[in-house]
């Protein structure tokens, strides 16, 4: 991340005062595309999503739309005994979304999508 900020130009840089007005803090803005990963959902998990109820299934496409955003949000699980790929899983209300990462090429991959109680099975 470090030798990133170097790629970029100074005017991406934002310059701020804390509260005390004596020391300055620079933050790091790099630009809003490169920030974002593409998402594929797998046809079962297309299934499983537009069998559910409207509301539930709007819950879940926000979750999964903020996923692009930051891929690793609050809350996520990064699942035991998964063969070679890391599984992950988000929770939206009483159901779970399992997922993997491919952090070089940018890429997540919608895997399962269910309720809590048939989702591990």
């Amino acid at each position: 991340m470090i030798c990133d900020f170097f790629n970029y130009s100074f005017d991406k840089l934002s310059v701020t005062q804390d509260r005390n007005m004596k020391k300055k803090h620079t933050a790091y803005k790099p630009p809003e595309a490169a920030l974002t990963y593409s998402i594929s959902i797998k046809s079962s998990a297309q299934k499983e999503l537009f069998g559910l109820a409207k509301n539930i299934a709007g819950k879940i496409i926000t979750a999964i739309d903020n996923l692009s955003k930051n891929p690793r949000p609050t809350g996520v699980k990064k699942l035991k005994g998964s063969k070679g790929d890391d599984f992950y899983r988000i929770r939206v209300t009483d159901y779970r979304i399992i997922y993997t990462i491919e952090d070089e090429v940018r890429i997540i991959e919608i895997l399962k999508v269910g309720h809590r109680k048939e989702i591990y099975r």
